[in-house]
This record gives C-alpha cells, structure tokens and sequence, in this order.
C-alpha cells in the first residue's frame, strides 16, 4: 500500500532558497516547481515549452480576474 502524504525533507538553505526564488519566477509554491523540475527532466521540456509554462503561472490569477470581470 502507498502512503501519499507529505514528508519533510532537509536541504541546504542556500539550495532552499535558491529553488524557492527559482519557483517564484515561474509562479509555482516549491514543491511545484520540484514536480515541474522533474517533469522536464522526464520529457526532455525545451526552453520555449518552459517559457510557456512560466507565462501561464506568473498570469494566472490576472486572468482570472480578467474572467471574473
């Protein structure tokens, strides 16, 4: 049987940091950005589907609010 709950994981603060400014600029909460992160290294995601993927985060709550109006 798999668990999926959450675990803690310890990183250097610096890499902590780092991931976490990385993700901001996409628009993604850290471990979104992990998932991102591994997702791309899966499917050999290029610069302009990453580019892609950062517009939609970084837009997202401005274009709902677009639709709301």
């Amino acid at each position: 049987m798999i668990h999926k709950g959450q675990v803690s994981v310890t990183l250097p603060a610096d890499l902590f940091e780092q991931l976490t400014k990385e993700g901001d600029v996409m628009g993604m909460d850290l471990p979104a950005y992990l998932r991102f992160l591994q997702h791309a290294r899966a499917q050999s995601i290029d610069a302009r589907a990453q580019d892609a993927v950062r517009y939609m985060f970084t837009k997202h709550a401005d274009s709902l609010k677009k639709l709301a109006q």
